[in-house]
């Protein structure tokens, strides 16, 4: 009876505390899937969609599964991304066969359990010029590998000859060639990069060609942990869409870490529907703001409705013996708002989802503010007028 007794307070240990770790391992997974929803709002008639288009796994020379970039996506609050593996560039292909569409085939599905949006792209690897590019809404990158990089592809050699193609046969324009064959919208990726432009960054003859020929539809003005001033007047220059992406190789949370990265990219996408349509149909119309570490780059038509929808000032709390009224100012979106009264040149920062006390008098009912991290031109800030509710 005792031996009976034993064995069976022994096993309904061994259940209950079975039972507790599967309650616990459930509990940590449901805790791990928790998405950061990005506080950014709709503007004009658009929605604002928070995309990433440039983002690398194993299938190139990155460090993760692709299934890892939709759950990163996912919990980080984005809405879009692309996997733009290299053509040309793999580190991995002793271990990993060369599959160009892999990275793609194996992320579309699991983004649509996480109803992440899911585009199909790659990025073309050259010396400058032209540099590098992606070509995103693609159908098939393994078609855009031409008859030169096959062959190294093939060969018995070092995998590590990224740039290496001969510059003289302009292989490159075969690549682009196929690239918007498939409809594809190519982007100027990371132009200001040092690896490839030690000497300063700079637009060459060969991207005025493309970009005429429309070829070239969008450049990077941001990318990983930089930004170039340059590159955000060009695209004011030819109408080209702007795009700030994060060109992630490591972890998210290796990425973070990164001391020039505060806030990972986020190209904001103007689109009339949540879709990779509405998407295609915003970038084809340059309707895409940048939004790197603290800052908001882009043209003033959507970066000023994207500060007035962000912000409201409260109806007057209180009016002291000299005419002084206290309002609050609120903000209800993850951007932060270093603000200058243009007229006292008092600083206001306002912080994501905080508030902070304004004053209005008699004299000065509305206030002149340059919102010094906004800006509408590379030397321009946007400016912006504080009103009192009603």
């Amino acid at each position: 009876m005792k031996l009976f007794f034993v064995f069976t307070f022994g096993l309904m240990r061994t259940i209950f505390f079975t039972a507790f770790l599967f309650t616990v391992f459930g509990l940590f997974s449901q805790a791990q899937m928790v998405r950061n929803d990005m506080m950014v709002p709709d503007i004009l008639e658009f929605e604002t969609l928070k995309c990433d288009f440039h983002i690398h796994t194993v299938f190139s020379d990155g460090n993760v599964w692709p299934t890892i970039r939709v759950e990163e996506a996912w919990t980080m609050g984005y809405d879009a991304i692309s996997i733009t593996d290299h053509i040309e560039y793999q580190p991995h292909k002793e271990y990993i066969p060369v599959q160009h569409n892999a990275g793609y085939e194996i992320a579309m599905p699991h983004g649509k359990r996480r109803n992440i949006i899911v585009i199909q792209g790659t990025e073309i690897t050259r010396q400058m010029p032209p540099g590098h590019l992606n070509g995103i809404f693609i159908n098939n990158a393994a078609k855009i590998e031409t008859e030169l990089i096959r062959l190294k592809h093939s060969a018995k050699t070092s995998s590590n000859f990224m740039d290496s193609i001969d510059h003289e046969l302009k292989d490159y324009m075969n690549a682009l060639r196929e690239a918007n064959d498939q409809g594809g919208f190519v982007f100027w990726n990371h132009p200001g990069w040092t690896s490839q432009a030690p000497e300063g960054i700079e637009i060459y003859d060969v991207h005025k060609e493309l970009i005429s020929k429309g070829w070239i539809k969008g450049i990077e003005v941001a990318n990983s942990g930089e930004w170039y001033p340059e590159a955000f007047q060009w695209c004011l220059d030819y109408d080209l869409a702007m795009l700030s992406n994060s060109d992630i190789h490591s972890t998210e949370a290796f990425f973070e870490r990164s001391p020039t990265v505060e806030h990972r990219p986020v190209t904001l996408v103007f689109a009339e529907s949540r879709s990779a349509e509405g998407i295609r149909d915003a970038l084809d119309d340059a309707r895409s703001v940048v939004w790197f570490n603290n800052m908001v780059i882009g043209r003033e038509k959507y970066v000023e409705p994207l500060f007035y929808n962000s912000i409201e000032v409260s109806a007057a709390f209180f009016t002291d013996d000299r005419g002084r009224s206290y309002y609050n100012l609120k903000n209800n979106s993850d951007f932060i708002f270093n603000m200058v009264d243009l007229d006292t040149r008092e600083k206001l920062d306002l912080l994501p989802r905080s508030s902070l006390i304004i004053q209005f008098d008699e004299v000065r009912d509305a206030r002149r503010i340059s919102v010094e991290n906004f800006l509408t031109e590379p030397d321009n800030t946007l400016k912006v007028v504080l009103k009192p509710a009603g």
